[in-house]
Order: structure tokens, then C-alpha cells, then sequence
């Protein structure tokens, strides 16, 4: 039977997820391009399932089994800004394929790229960029 504290974690849990449902945040001139996020289990990494080896009968097997610390519920019952990367914008120079190339991370990517790109932040690193003109040479 759960403890009393694991009934409240998963309370809480539940009220997080109705407040923040994973996958939904928005980048908004309110949040910064920041928007707080539910933290994800740090043993499943979100999963909420495990994957253990071991052995029976002199033979080695895998098992899939539950994630103790997170329940199975893939994330804990906190929460946190997405990038902790809180640093000032920096300007970067646009190509003129739409590209850019990241000052923090150097990492080149597009504009357009929604997985890339939040209209503010770069995803990868979550510096804040000021993009300006285009440039033809990389």
C-alpha cells in the first residue's frame, strides 16, 4: 500500500499536470520563451519504466518493470523553468536561407524549425537571440 507521502506526491503530481500538461507549454512574451515545465524522472528520464538485468537459472535476462521513484508516473511532482540558460540576448546574423548559427552552442539551425527555434530562444541551448540582416556567407 502507497505511504502517505506517495499519496501526496501523486496529488500534487496531478495538480501539476492539470496546470502544466506536458507537451503544451507555449513560448509566450510573458513567460520569456521560458515557460515552466514539469520536471521529469531523473532515474527513467520520463519513461517511467526501467530496464533491469538480471539473472535466473544461470542465464542473464532483462526485465521492464516500473520506475520506483517516479511510480510509473515519468515525472516528479515539481517544476522548473525549460531552459536554465538565463543569460542576456545575444545578436546573431541571419543567412540568407533562413539560417543561423547559435553564439552560445554553435549549433546552425533554421529559423522556420519550430524544434529549433521558439521566436526567441534557441531550443537546443535556450539562448535568448536577437536575430538581425541577412548574410550570404557562413
Amino acid at each position: 500500500m502507497d505511504s502517505v507521502e506517495e499519496r501526496k506526491r501523486k496529488v500534487k503530481l496531478q495538480k501539476l499536470l492539470r496546470l502544466y500538461p506536458p507537451g503544451e507549454h507555449k513560448f509566450t512574451h510573458e513567460n520569456d520563451h521560458n515557460p515552466v515545465v514539469l520536471v521529469p524522472c531523473a532515474r527513467c528520464h520520463g519513461r517511467g519504466t526501467i530496464c533491469e538485468g538480471l539473472v535466473q537459472g544461470g542465464k542473464q535476462a532483462q526485465a521492464i518493470r516500473e520506475c520506483p521513484d517516479c511510480g510509473g508516473d515519468q515525472y516528479m511532482a515539481e517544476t522548473r523553468r525549460m531552459f536554465a540558460n538565463d543569460s542576456e540576448s545575444m545578436p546573431v546574423q541571419s543567412y540568407a536561407d533562413g539560417w543561423v548559427r547559435c553564439p552560445a552552442c554553435r549549433i546552425r539551425f533554421a529559423l522556420k524549425d519550430p524544434n529549433a527555434w521558439t521566436g526567441k530562444r534557441h531550443i537546443g541551448c535556450g539562448q535568448k537571440l536577437h536575430v538581425t540582416g541577412h548574410d550570404s556567407t557562413d
